[in-house]
């Protein structure tokens, strides 16, 4: 990759680690997972309750509460 490139990886995925860390209940292995099937924050907002709930351990209770915090 070229240095524009991996400047935007590494800026992305700091800013995508202080989001997820603010919600209660989102821990690495949680975080992780949701990362892994999304592939960013962005697309983790865009996604409804049903398809974060598609995530290991993710119950409703919590896929609401991270929509709510995103």
């Amino acid at each position: 990759p070229t240095d524009c490139q991996t400047h935007s990886y590494f800026k992305e995925r700091v800013f995508t680690k202080s989001e997820l860390d603010t919600i209660n209940g989102i821990g690495n292995v949680k975080k992780q997972a949701l990362l892994k099937k999304f592939g960013s924050v962005e697309k983790i907002k865009k996604a409804n309750e049903q398809e974060i709930m598609e995530v290991d351990g993710i119950n409703e209770r919590l896929a609401k509460k991270i929509l709510e915090n995103l």
